[in-house]
C-alpha cells in the first residue's frame, strides 16, 4: 500500500493499492481489509508513549475491534527508544512469543520503525 503521492500515477504503478491518509482511521481500515484478505485475525500492537502514538493505536484498535481483528498483545516503548533500550526491555521478546503479525504505530513512524526492526532481528525474528 501506499499513501506518497510520487506513487500516484496509475499507469506506472498498476499494481499498486492506494489509501487516503486524510485520516487514521482510513489507513486503519485498509490495514485490516488487508489482514482480513489474508484471513489473519490476530496481531500485536507495537507503539510508544506520547500523544500522536496514542491517538493512531486508538484509531487501529476500535478499527480491529470493529472489524474483528484480535490485538492479543500490546507493548509501549520511550518516545526516543533506540533498538538497544526496546531490547533491553524484553518486550520485544513478548511481541515474539505473541503474535506473527506487528502493527507499529510509533510517532515518529520512519525512525523507530527501524529501530524496532533492528532491534527484532537482533531478537533472531
Amino acid at each position: 500500500m501506499a499513501a506518497s503521492s510520487a506513487l500516484a500515477d496509475k499507469r506506472a504503478y498498476k499494481t499498486l493499492a492506494r489509501i487516503s491518509t486524510r485520516s487514521t482511521n482510513s489507513i486503519a481500515e485498509a490495514a485490516c481489509a488487508l489482514l482480513k484478505h489474508y484471513r489473519w485475525n490476530k496481531v500485536a500492537i507495537v507503539t510508544n508513549v506520547g500523544a500522536v502514538a496514542y491517538d493512531r493505536t486508538v484509531a487501529f484498535e476500535e478499527v480491529f475491534h470493529t472489524r474483528g481483528v484480535q490485538v492479543v498483545k500490546k507493548v509501549m516503548f520511550d518516545e526516543y527508544a533506540d533498538g538497544a533500550a526496546m531490547r533491553a526491555s524484553g518486550l520485544i521478546q513478548e511481541v515474539r512469543n505473541s503474535a506473527r503479525v506487528i502493527i507499529f504505530l510509533f510517532s515518529n513512524t520512519r525512525e523507530q520503525s527501524k529501530e524496532f526492526m533492528i532491534a527484532a532481528q537482533g531478537e533472531g525474528m
